[in-house]
């Protein structure tokens, strides 16, 4: 609450898009202005053990299964 408006950071992108359609009816619950401060988006890919790797690999045979990557809808 900085007084004359609500400030809100959402913790990603999806939460982001949640509350910016959501705003006005914060703005009437709240009875102030709200800014809402789109999160940065960090590219940032982990690294996984090559154990992992080989199990993950072995399933995605059995299963006759593909990984896909998804990414949200303000990164397209």
């Amino acid at each position: 609450d900085k007084g004359e408006f609500i400030e809100i950071y959402p913790k990603n992108p999806t939460a982001y898009q949640m509350l910016k359609t959501r705003t006005a009816k914060l703005k009437k619950n709240f009875r102030k202005e709200i800014k809402l401060v789109k999160p940065e988006v960090k590219n940032v890919q982990k690294r996984i053990s090559r154990e992992s790797e080989e199990k993950i690999d072995f399933m995605l045979k059995i299963l006759n299964a593909k990984i896909i990557e998804l990414k949200p809808k303000d990164e397209r």
